[in-house]
């Protein structure tokens, strides 16, 4: 089995993008979003697995995932936990597939939700939802600056000179 994966950051949510999310839909499986904003919520239901609501002060920080008829067919579970994080569970051939999509804010936010506090709920959420042996796939927007001249990532011609936000040790 195969199928087909991609992220998108949406920078809100409109009926002009569910329609464009829907119309990828039919040559994509799972479509991981990010930077919804609270629009999102209305469009939810079958095929469209969206996080909580974006607290306060954090309008556009809502994440989903839409799924292919196809993809909507191996469902096993599905959930969030808080509004920049959504996960689903599809059944696999071997193994199932397990594909968070998570939106982790930029490391110079001032104000709730920080960086440090959404990438220990990103860990604490693949402990609590993945099992042994599943394949785990984490995408989404990660606010991270890769530099420039990355032998295998990265070409000369990337806009940013050096790497910034998104390092742990």
């Amino acid at each position: 089995m195969r199928l087909l994966i991609a992220a998108w950051n949406t920078m809100g949510w409109s009926n002009e993008r569910d329609a464009y999310v829907r119309s990828q839909l039919k040559t994509k499986d799972v479509i991981a979003l990010t930077e919804c904003g609270n629009k999102i919520q209305a469009f939810a239901g079958r095929g469209l697995i969206v996080a909580d609501r974006p607290p306060d002060g954090d309008p556009a920080g809502a994440a989903a995932i839409a799924l292919s008829s196809r993809a909507q067919d191996l469902v096993i579970g599905s959930g969030s936990k808080g509004s920049r994080l959504v996960w689903v569970r599809l059944q696999g051939l071997f193994k199932n597939i397990l594909i968070i999509a998570a939106y982790i804010p930029h490391s110079g936010r001032k104000r709730a939700p920080f960086q440090e506090d959404t990438l220990q709920e990103l860990e604490d959420l693949i402990q609590e939802v993945s099992t042994k042996g599943e394949c785990v796939i984490v995408m989404g927007d990660m606010n991270a600056k890769l530099k420039r001249g990355v032998e295998g990532l990265t070409g000369k011609y990337c806009i940013h000179p050096r790497a910034d936000g998104g390092e742990r040790d």
